[in-house]
Order: C-alpha cells, then structure tokens, then sequence
C-alpha cells in the first residue's frame, strides 16, 4: 500500500470524515512558521522551496491543535496548475466553461472541535 494511503486511511479510522490539514495563503512561508513554532506551535514541515518551470512556491507547515495541520504557502512567482510538480488534469469539465467563475473573498470564521 502506499504509505500516503496509510496516513489517510489512519486518519479517517481515528477521526471519521473532515479536514486533515487547512492551508493558507501568505506572503512570508517562513517568517510566519518560525513565529508560530515561537509561540508554541508544534514544527511539522520547516520552510521548503519547491520550483518547476511554473515557478517557485515556499511551503511551511504547523500543527496547532489536535491533529490539525495549518500550511503556509507563499507563491513567489508561481502561476502552475496547483504547486510544482502538479500537472493539469488531461479530461475537462464542460461545465466549467459555461459557469462563472465562484468568488470566494472571504472566510469568517473556522471552527476546531
């Protein structure tokens, strides 16, 4: 099996279905990890460049209560599918061309239980 398998069948047994890890947009991946780990975040993931001819992203990761991971990514100058290494997937959606484009400005508020 593989082990990326492994972690997400561990995690859905011991927590059922939700958010494993919530991921942020951010201008300084590692400036904002260092200060959470400061301030008593646990370290998951310290500060990584990854690059592919898309351009460059810088991921951090903490954990900050429970199991729950917060992910710092900061796109430096990436304009890529999703991050290096991701290709585009090869069928697309019909419907995507037809409906606009959803609007997400904002989040109020997140809950951890």
């Amino acid at each position: 099996m593989n082990p990326g398998n492994k972690e997400f069948a561990a995690e859905l047994e011991k927590h059922g279905d939700g958010v494993k890890d919530v991921a942020f947009h951010v201008d300084d991946a590692a400036g904002i990890y260092h200060k959470a780990v400061e301030r008593g975040a646990k370290a998951v993931k310290a500060p990584e460049t990854l690059s592919d001819e898309n351009g460059t992203v810088i991921v951090s990761s903490v954990q900050t209560y429970g199991d729950t991971i917060h992910t710092f990514v900061q796109r430096v100058d990436y304009n890529g599918p999703f991050l290096p290494g991701f290709k585009p997937h090869p069928y697309k959606e019909v419907f995507n061309n037809i409906a606009p484009i959803p609007e997400l400005e904002f989040i109020d508020h997140i809950v951890g239980n």
